[in-house]
């Protein structure tokens, strides 16, 4: 027998195949709008452009051949990884997250 639930491809979360596309829309339209900030320029950009940004981001840490040591901002299982901590969180909490993680941060740096 079939699982009854699926994933989401882009957060994660199971949903019921029927409501699956209806859940994507909305999943696709919210991570659109999700902003996080580089970890090395600290400059703020929409979580579709993070990536591309982290690749090219003249401060941040390079290997010999010249690509970003920076690990992808998604996990293979859907998840998010916080910037700040390297945990992974599920796209409904990773701005709370990121939020109070960046606090912490720069509250006790190390």
């Amino acid at each position: 027998m079939p699982p009854r639930a699926v994933p989401c491809n882009l957060c994660g979360q199971m949903f019921f195949p029927a409501s699956l596309k209806f859940h994507q829309k909305a999943c696709a339209e919210k991570q659109e709008k999700a902003v996080l900030e580089c970890p090395h320029c600290r400059m703020e950009l929409l979580q579709a452009e993070f990536e591309a940004h982290i690749r090219k981001c003249k401060m941040a840490p390079v290997m010999e051949d010249g690509t970003s040591t920076c690990l992808l901002l998604r996990l293979p299982d859907g998840r998010i990884r916080c910037q700040f901590c390297d945990r992974g969180f599920d796209a409904k909490r990773i701005d709370e997250h990121t939020a109070i993680c960046k606090k912490l941060k720069r509250a006790r740096p190390r």
